[in-house]
């Protein structure tokens, strides 16, 4: 007898590896894009292991801030952290092929100076900013506040340096990198740099170097009564369709892990660095003073779509008056772009 039952555990037991294996295989990895920088930090536990979709997963793949944009017109991720104009304009560039599920990251940007009490925007008027992304949230942000505080701007380039006193004068370079280099006086082209706009956490490694700093969230939040949303949660329309309480409780996992970033922001930053080898980022404990700060608990409070509807709307509402409809894909995004869930 005994031999008996060694010989039918012995068969049985290959079958049910066999079937947990098959059953294993058989999970659908679906594939998150997140630019590295801030957008990796906010996901920084997921982008690590990864997170359960129902009986699938979500792994991330990172990538750079310039690739997400027309990685969401070709339809190539499942699942993406954009800039929310990007996100619009991959609605409306696909058909509705993506849907807003949520905010991961409130405003980034601070314009930070040389020069001590610069503590409001018309400081600045007869000054030179320089910026980066004119086309970009950055960029179009500065552009967007300067006029609806009723000033007015010059966009001054390497042509034409003439500042205008009556204005803020913006001149652009190739990258944030840049504007760093031309505040630390290590930039050959650019002489005298006092003003700069740059994003956490670079504006906490750079705190040595300036006197002042003015937070465009806080200036965003003076007009409208609400922060800016600066990169969006998207997921194919397929899936937030055909699997909508899947897609809820991943949104609502990213919305735990958010907290828990907060929370835990030694371990956010080393995961970030030391193990997913971001370049994008300062170092890790300029990273951990970043998420521990009174700043960085207000950019990492995940939002929901109805949390954030009215807020995201706004916002892409005052992108257009500056740059055009173009900046969100042509048209303001219909309500199917907000996922209801």
């Amino acid at each position: 007898m005994k031999k008996i039952l060694c010989l039918l555990f012995a068969l049985v037991l290959p079958l049910s590896v066999f079937a947990a294996c098959k059953e294993k295989s058989d999970a659908e990895v679906f594939t998150m894009y997140v630019p590295d920088g801030a957008p990796l930090l906010s996901v920084a536990t997921v982008a690590d292991g990864g997170a359960a979709f129902g009986s699938d997963r979500v792994n991330v793949q990172m990538v750079t801030g310039t690739q997400v944009a027309p990685a969401l017109l070709a339809k190539t991720p499942d699942i993406a952290l954009a800039p929310i104009n990007a996100c619009a304009t991959a609605f409306n560039k696909t058909d509705g092929d993506y849907v807003l599920c949520g905010v991961s990251v409130w405003g980034l940007n601070f314009i930070v100076s040389k020069d001590e009490n610069k503590t409001a925007l018309n400081d600045f008027v007869g000054e030179t900013i320089y910026a980066f992304q004119e086309t970009g949230t950055p960029g179009i942000t500065l552009k967007a506040l300067i006029k609806m505080f009723g000033l007015e701007y010059k966009v001054i380039t390497a042509d034409d340096k003439s500042a205008d006193p009556a204005k803020i004068n913006i001149m652009f370079l190739p990258d944030a990198s840049k504007v760093r280099d031309a505040l630390l006086g290590t930039l050959a082209e650019v002489d005298g740099a006092k003003h700069g706009v740059l994003s956490e956490p670079v504006v906490t490694a750079m705190q040595a170097a300036v006197k002042s700093t003015v937070s465009t969230q806080e200036l965003w939040e003076e007009k409208t009564g609400a922060s800016y949303p600066q990169v969006g949660l998207v997921v194919r329309k397929s899936l937030a369709e055909n699997r909508k309480d899947d897609v809820t409780a991943f949104v609502n996992y990213l919305a735990e892990q958010a907290e828990y970033i907060c929370e835990n922001p030694a371990e956010a930053a080393t995961i970030v660095k030391d193990k997913l080898e971001s370049t994008a980022l300062p170092a890790a404990t300029v990273c951990q003073n970043f998420i521990a700060s009174e700043r960085g608990q207000a950019a990492f409070a995940f939002g929901k779509t109805s949390e954030v509807k009215t807020a995201v709307k706004n916002y892409l509402e005052k992108l257009a008056e500056v740059q055009g409809l173009s900046i969100v894909g042509g048209a303001q995004p219909a309500d199917g772009f907000y996922f209801a869930g």
